[in-house]
Parts: structure tokens; C-alpha cells; sequence
């Protein structure tokens, strides 16, 4: 029957095919109609813990609580633990309801209809002729949702002003990958008594010169592919402009890229033979950003790799107790200090001694601390009276970036 073909075999509710042949059936005769994206939070645990037959029962019945719920509206199961409403109702009625879907949901385990109580998150937007873009805006609220713990949020053109600004900036990094139109500077580190020693870092910009990373842009990279392409690209164009015999080189690298794919490292193997810098004085600067337990032993086994082909190591931006443990079981040359741990120390008096406490384990481990984005003279003067001789600054307090010439296309 041609009714069947529009309801999910599982849940029993309507299916993606229903909404899309549909909608824009239903947006005709409720002009003011709304679309809500839902996605269950945290289901796999569900299935993991009390088994697939469990968790598909936690679908069913949520399922049923929808369409129950929003009476007079479209329930509709999409895939997996996604699901989507179609409803004439107004967003105060609709945060109504979807509260009162929390309820049900409590009360459904009290009555043993699943196996434990679940939440979920919900972005809610104005459904407008352009399906595809409803939908885009509704997912991107719902997301925005779950990021921010929340069940409910409706549609804010603000919120959705920034996604299309990360979206422009996603594809100026594709466009500067395709084109090979990025530029880079370099910025030489210092003794606590300001001497200039013969160790630069490599910084990857826009075409223009401004910074690629500014304003918490890493992470949106980071969140994508695009920072393995980039990493690959990148790493690899320095090394293979990098001329003088009388520097150390430092390049940054994210430790998702050593992680997941083996072709930096196969690439780096490559290019040992025919670089004109000797892997000695090219000193790798991993991101260790949002690393996990999961992750740790793995990225050791990198380090170890990436130490038998001749680098150097430095940790950067690590603030667990697993960038303690890699420096622990590893044999890292540097560690960069977070800058926002050292800016806090400066006004806290428990602060700084733990920092000093921390730069001797260092100092014990052979491990030479990097200190950078020092920009006043107070900064100077401050990290100065703490570090040992072997500690090394950077900022543009003691000498600015300056172009770095590649051969580019």
C-alpha cells in the first residue's frame, strides 16, 4: 500500500520519504509552519550498555511520545536517533511541548518501557519554500543546542550568522589549499636576558598576511578534514624551503593528523633524503588540543617514529594530565607554556609557584620550556624572574613576525 511506503518500519511514525514529498504540501496550507531537527543525546550509550534491542525500544517509544505530543503535526523518523516535526504551532507552544516530552520520557522508565532515561536536543526554525536550507538552519540550531547543553533552541539569526561566517572562512582555507596561496612568517625566540638565538617558529597566514587562526578559528578547523589537508600540505612546503644550516626550525603540526593519517609521516620519510635542513634542527610542534585517553598511546608511538627519523619535539596546548603523561614516557625537547596559565600566574601568588614547580620538573627532564605571544614589558619582566636559563621567549615584545619566503606556485 502506498500509505506503508511513508511510515518507518521500526518506529511505526513517518519516514524521510513522507517529508520530503510533504513538505512543501504542508508548508502551503500553514504558511507559518515550523520545522524542528532532533537528535537523542548520547543514544550509542544506550546501545552499548543495555544492547541493540534496548535502544531500539528507546527509539519506538520516543517515537510514539512525538506524535502523541504534537498533535495535528508531522512526527517523522528520519535515521538512527534523528527525528523531525512539522507543525503549525508557535515556538512558545512548541518549547511546550517538547518539555512536556522530557516527561514522558522520565515517566516511560518508571513504567519499565525502556531501560533508562534519555535527553535529546532540539533546533526549531520558520519552514520556508527552500527545504534544504530549513533543514540546514534547524540542524545548525540543534547542534548549537547540544554544544551548549541545552533541549530547545529556536531559530537566531545571529547564531546562524556565525556558521555562514565559518562557512565563508572554510572555504577560503579549500581555495588557499587548491591555489597554494597561503604566506608565512617567522618569528625568532629569545633568552631571558633578550639575546636572539638561532631557533625561528613558522607561522601560516592568509594571503594577505593576517592569521589564519585568530579568534578560536583552529577549532572550526580542527572539526573538519581540512586541518589534516592543511597539516599535510603544510608541513612538508616548509621543510622543503627550509635552507639554512645555522637554524632550528619550528612547524606546527595537530596530533590528529599524526594520528589518523600516515601519510605526513610517509611523506616526512620521503623527503629525508633530498631536504637541505637536516631533520635534526626542525623541531615539530604537535597540538595536543583536545586529546583524549584514547588517543595518548597512539600519539606516543608517533612521537617515537617521528624521533627515529631525526626531529625534534615540542608539546603545545595541551591542558590534561595526558600532555603530563607523553612528556613523562617520552623524549620531548620542548613544551610551549600556555599562555593563558602564565597571564593567570602573573596576578596569583598559588599560580606562580605552581608554575615553578612545573618549569623544575621540566628543567629535571632536560625539557626546555617555550614561553610566546609575550607583548609588554610586565610579561618580560615577570617570566623572566621565574625561568630557569634554559627557558625561551617569543612575542612580538622582542622582535616581530617577518615574511618567510617559499616557493609557492
Amino acid at each position: 500500500m502506498e500509505a506503508d511506503l511513508y511510515k518507518d518500519n521500526l518506529t511505526g511514525i513517518y519516514n524521510e520519504k513522507f517529508l520530503n514529498e510533504k513538505y512543501y504540501e504542508y508548508i502551503s496550507k500553514w504558511p507559518e509552519a515550523y520545522f524542528i531537527a532532533i537528535d537523542l543525546k548520547k543514544f550509542k550509550s544506550i546501545n552499548d550498555t543495555f544492547g541493540h534491542a534496548n535502544g531500539d525500544a528507546c527509539l519506538i517509544e520516543f517515537a510514539k511520545i512525538l506524535a502523541s505530543t504534537f498533535r495535528e503535526s508531522y512526527a517523522i523518523h528520519l535515521h538512527g536517533d534523528e527525528y523531525a516535526i512539522l507543525t503549525n504551532n508557535n515556538m512558545e507552544k512548541i518549547e511546550k511541548l517538547l518539555q512536556i516530552c522530557t516527561y514522558r520520557i522520565s515517566a516511560a522508565e518508571k513504567d519499565k518501557k525502556i531501560p533508562r532515561t534519555f535527553e535529546f536536543n532540539a533546533g526549531c526554525v520558520k519552514a520556508i519554500f527552500d527545504f534544504d536550507e530549513t533543514k540546514e538552519r534547524a540542524d545548525y540550531m540543534m547542534y548549537y543546542a547540544k554544544n551548549n547543553n541545552s533541549i530547545f533552541q529556536p531559530f537566531d539569526e545571529s547564531i546562524y550568522a556565525e556558521k555562514l561566517k565559518q562557512n565563508n572562512y572554510l572555504k577560503t582555507v579549500d581555495k588557499a589549499l587548491e591555489d597554494e596561496t597561503f604566506s608565512y612568517t617567522k618569528r625568532s625566540l629569545f633568552t631571558k636576558d633578550k639575546q636572539e638565538t638561532n631557533t625561528i617558529q613558522i607561522f601560516t597566514k592568509k594571503q594577505d598576511g593576517t592569521s589564519i587562526f585568530n579568534d578560536g578559528r583552529y577549532d572550526i578547523l580542527k572539526n573538519t578534514s581540512k586541518l589534516i589537508h592543511f597539516d599535510i600540505f603544510n608541513v612538508p612546503k616548509i621543510i622543503e624551503n627550509c635552507t639554512s644550516n645555522s637554524e632550528n626550525i619550528v612547524i606546527s603540526v595537530d596530533y590528529k593528523t599524526l594520528i589518523f593519517n600516515p601519510e605526513l609521516i610517509n611523506i616526512l620519510t620521503l623527503l629525508q633524503d633530498i631536504s637541505a635542513l637536516p631533520y635534526e634542527q626542525i623541531i615539530l610542534n604537535i597540538n595536543l588540543n583536545g586529546i583524549n585517553n584514547n588517543c595518548y598511546k597512539n600519539i606516543l608511538n608517533k612521537i617515537e617514529e617521528l624521533k627515529s627519523l631525526g626531529f625534534q619535539i615540542c608539546l603545545d596546548k595541551y591542558t590534561s594530565s595526558i600532555g603530563d603523561v607523553l612528556w613523562e614516557e617520552s623524549d620531548v625537547e620542548y613544551i610551549k607554556m600556555q599562555s593563558q596559565c602564565w597571564k593567570e600566574a602573573l596576578l596569583n601568588k598559588k599560580k606562580q609557584e605552581l608554575l615553578k614547580r612545573r618549569l623544575e620538573m621540566y628543567a629535571i627532564s632536560g625539557i626546555t620550556p617555550i614561553f610566546d605571544y609575550i607583548e609588554k614589558e610586565e610579561e618580560h619582566e615577570f617570566l623572566s624572574s621565574i625561568a630557569l636559563e634554559n627557558t625561551l621567549f617569543s612575542g612580538n615584545y622582542y622582535k616581530e613576525e617577518e615574511p618567510f619566503i617559499l616557493s609557492l606556485k
